[in-house]
C-alpha cells in the first residue's frame, strides 16, 4: 500500500470497526428491550450467518 494512502485507509478502519460500536449497541439494546435478550441474540446470531453465506457465496463465485 502506497504511504500516501495509508491514513486514509486507517481512518476508514477506525471508522467501521470502532465508530460503529456504539451505534449497533444503541440498536440491539433498544431491539433487546422491546423483544427480549434471547431473541436479539438469536436475530444476531441468524444475521452473522446469513452474512457468512454471502461472503462465501461471493468468494466462490469470484474464485
Amino acid at each position: 500500500m502506497p504511504d500516501a494512502l495509508r491514513g486514509r485507509v486507517l481512518s476508514l478502519y477506525m471508522l467501521l470497526f470502532a465508530g460503529s460500536t456504539p451505534i449497533g449497541g444503541l440498536l440491539v439494546g433498544s431491539l433487546s428491550n422491546v423483544i427480549g435478550v434471547s431473541e436479539t441474540l438469536l436475530l444476531c446470531a441468524v444475521l452473522c450467518l446469513l452474512g457468512l453465506g454471502g461472503a462465501l457465496l461471493y468468494y466462490r463465485r469470484t474464485a
